[in-house]
């Protein structure tokens, strides 16, 4: 018998999740790292419940993870991680294993997931288990600068800021490209309490809007959302992030897991907006 036990993640305190995740990925590309009530937002934002996810067991110590969001027929894993001492001893491959039937058993029927491009292990260990690419998620991050041309994207509309809720109710015809699991509509949604809104009027019809975080040294964006796409929509969206920008100079902008197909791209890229990092979205569809 196996040493190592995977469990249903509810069965361990929450604490000691928070710190096998933080031990998982310390080494990861990106820095993680959670704490009890952080976790806790995270979980709630993209609907995972500790009961559908998973956690590997040696002798009572939380040495694996993987958490799965399920929304309707749709599912999500992310999370997935083994502290370094435990690695390549398939601790990762059972949890896997056991998310996906679970997801089974809860009536998904689309199942996603990121990996980080460079991180080809995993990436061949989910290809293994079924799971195919479908498009690459970009971070974008833009250096602080100083740059006076930025009123020259806005001038010719009228940008003002609205709340959030009220913003989010054109998110479904705004948004021609689906956007990742944890900028879709529902996980946004819990993030009004923590963001801003701005709309953006042309010719006094609401062509689009953005929702981001503005601080004294980062310009944050959650969310930017166009009602027509092509150079039209480009320009409404290079309008809204110039707006943020423009008001908060000498700051660093980022944006997460913007996909490569999604319209707004363009706009990132016309602001002086690079590639931090890429991730390949990866779909499993179940019987």
């Amino acid at each position: 018998m196996p040493s190592v036990h995977i469990r249903p993640a509810d069965q361990v305190p929450l604490t000691a999740l928070a710190t096998a995740l933080n031990r998982a990925y310390s080494d990861y590309y990106i820095p993680i790292y959670v704490d009890e009530v952080s976790l806790h937002a995270m979980l709630k934002r993209d609907d995972v419940a500790l009961a559908h996810c998973a956690v590997a067991l040696d002798e009572g110590e939380v040495i694996g993870t993987g958490l799965l969001g399920v929304r309707g027929t749709s599912g999500w894993i992310g999370g997935m991680g083994v502290v370094p001492h435990k690695r390549r001893q398939g601790i990762g491959r059972r949890v896997l294993s056991y998310l996906i039937a679970r997801a089974r058993a809860l009536g998904v029927r689309m199942l996603r997931l990121e990996v980080v491009e460079e991180n080809t292990g995993a990436h061949t260990l989910y290809r293994e288990h079924g799971f195919r690419d479908i498009r690459h998620l970009h971070t974008l991050e833009r250096p602080p600068q100083r740059d006076d041309t930025l009123a020259a994207f806005h001038n010719n509309y009228t940008i003002t800021q609205e709340a959030p809720q009220t913003l989010l109710a054109h998110y479904e015809e705004f948004h021609a490209v689906r956007n990742c699991w944890q900028r879709d509509l529902p996980s946004l949604a819990r993030l009004t309490p923590f963001c801003r809104g701005w709309a953006l009027y042309d010719a006094d019809t609401l062509q689009g809007y953005i929702l981001g975080q503005l601080a004294p040294h980062s310009v944050l964006v959650f969310d930017i959302a166009t009602k027509t796409n092509g150079p039209q929509g480009a320009a409404h969206a290079a309008a809204l992030l110039a707006h943020l920008h423009n008001r908060h100079t000498h700051t660093l902008g980022h944006a997460y897991n913007v996909a490569e197909d999604d319209p707004a791209m363009e706009a990132y890229h016309a602001l002086g907006y690079q590639t931090h990092l890429r991730q390949i979205e990866m779909g499993l569809a179940l019987d």
